[in-house]
């Protein structure tokens, strides 16, 4: 129950927020939700320490690419960090996401939770991203992530836009992962 009262807070928060850079917010017209899958090549490591059987991870770079969205093909650079123990490989994260599509900018923040090693079915499109590949279908092991989180920007018609972000995903090594979303964003006129 604390959970989910914070959660509220949390996305009641990012409203207000978007609300007071949007005048037009009351106009909000269209609330749709749109699938997508990406693959998130690590463009810098980060820092990496180990203490008290606890891995700390700060400022990953990662650069998703998405395989579509209501605003075209889009990338988004995500800033990590994260504490997982060092046994399990499980435990939270945070990211700060600056997403580009072709006709929208959105920035936010993401949450995410590590949930150990197992296998992930990927759901999304097939897709190549340099070296990397994501199959539909196809399984991958890895360390599994689940994510959620909050992107407000708006659109290259000058709509506002507000995106709240639901996917899972796997880090079947260190140089890349594999994820799939199902994304509602709210926009005005």
């Amino acid at each position: 129950m604390k959970k989910m009262i914070i959660g509220f807070v949390v996305v009641f928060a990012f409203l207000m927020i978007f609300a007071a850079a949007s005048p037009a917010f009351a106009c909000l017209v269209k609330a749709e939700t749109f699938s997508a899958g990406s693959i998130a090549p690590t463009i810098s490591p980060g820092t990496v320490s180990v203490s008290d059987n606890t891995i700390h991870l700060s400022d990953k770079v990662i650069q998703m690419h998405y395989s579509g969205s209501p605003w075209g093909v889009g990338t988004a650079s995500n800033t990590l960090s994260a504490e997982l123990d060092s046994t399990s490989l499980t435990g939270p994260g945070t990211g700060h996401i600056v997403a580009t599509f072709a006709s929208a900018k959105a920035e936010g923040i993401v949450i995410f939770k590590y949930n150990g090693i197992g296998p992930y079915v990927y759901e999304g499109p097939t897709m190549t991203v340099g070296a990397y590949t994501a199959t539909t279908g196809h399984t991958y092991i890895g360390i599994l992530v689940s994510y959620e989180g909050v992107l407000y920007g708006c659109t290259n018609k000058g709509e506002s836009l507000l995106i709240k972000v639901e996917g899972t995903g796997v880090v079947p090594n260190a140089g890349y992962g594999i994820n799939y979303e199902t994304d509602t964003y709210w926009t005005t006129w």
